[in-house]
């Protein structure tokens, strides 16, 4: 049997960012907030590049951990070391709590 009567090869499209969604978020959130045409890409595009930079780091811990899969604790201990690593200003660092409702806000439950 050829694998093109078996699996779709439908093309997989280009994701868009969620325009409408993060402009009503924005809209709800602080109503006195102006951003430009573009403003919400560009925190759509810091949103992806965080996740990003917590999953390389999580990864990271588990593979010093001995541990195949990444847990809680691998991304918690990756959301306390990242907010300082390349920045200058000094921040309060990440508590465990707040670690925990970015991730639940950021993740879908499934």
């Amino acid at each position: 049997m050829a694998l093109s009567s078996t699996v779709s090869r439908r093309r997989q499209g280009k994701r868009k960012a969620p325009r409408g969604f993060l402009k009503r978020v924005f809209k709800r959130q602080k109503p006195h907030l102006r951003l430009e045409k573009s403003g919400d890409l560009l925190v759509h595009l810091s949103c992806l590049l965080f996740v990003h930079r917590l999953a390389e780091e999580s990864r990271t811990n588990a593979c010093e951990n001995k541990c195949g899969v990444i847990n809680k604790e691998h991304v918690l201990a990756a959301a306390k070391f990242l907010p300082g690593q390349n920045q200058k200003l000094s921040r309060p660092p990440v508590t465990d709590s707040m670690a925990s409702k970015t991730l639940s806000i950021m993740s879908p439950d499934i």
